[in-house]
């Protein structure tokens, strides 16, 4: 298993498309830490903000508040992702097959069109779980979202097919322009 530990609550977000298990798996210890991630509009390397522990494995843990690192398991097919603490936008966009679990609260865009797997959040979820991006026709079209708390506007917006299933309230607009699927409140 591969474990980052965030280093310390960044003032900007941090675009990290390349923490999934998919590059994860197949990369040496070296390469992983120097894996390039965004701390605003300046380029880093992964070992700059997270402490690495492990080798390649399909199972990658982040421990820390990363409710401000964006893009967590971007176009995922494979594995599981934990996040202990709070995720940042994006969690699982396009996310194809395997697993994430946050233990707390996650952010917008959740799922946002995704094909496949599995997302579970522990906490409050924002707006636009499994909802297609602007512009785009089309949300999410198989898969499922869970979330055990309350979530934001938009949920399921364009949704095609999958299931979204929210424990708590949600927000305005749920199943807005929805097309097929199932929303569980």
């Amino acid at each position: 298993m591969i474990t980052l530990t965030l280093k310390e609550q960044p003032e900007v977000p941090i675009e990290a498309e390349a923490l999934s298990p998919d590059i994860l798996a197949d990369l040496a210890h070296d390469e992983i830490r120097a894996l390039p991630v965004f701390l605003g509009k300046r380029q880093l390397h992964l070992e700059e903000l997270f402490e690495v522990e492990g080798e390649s494995s399909e199972e990658l843990e982040i421990h820390g508040d990363a409710g401000r690192v964006k893009w967590l398991g971007r176009g995922m097919t494979r594995g599981h992702l934990k996040v202990v603490g709070n995720a940042g936008m994006h969690l699982g966009a396009f996310m194809k097959g395997g697993t994430i679990e946050v233990s707390g609260n996650a952010s917008d865009w959740i799922g946002a069109e995704m094909s496949g797997g599995l997302i579970r959040i522990g906490g409050n979820a924002g707006g636009q779980i499994g909802a297609a991006y602007r512009g785009s026709l089309t949300g999410m079209t198989a898969g499922t979202v869970v979330v055990e708390g309350s979530a934001g506007l938009e949920v399921g917006m364009r949704m095609k097919r999958g299931t979204i299933i929210v424990k708590g309230m949600a927000k305005d607009f749920t199943g807005l322009e929805m097309k097929g699927g199932t929303i569980i409140l």
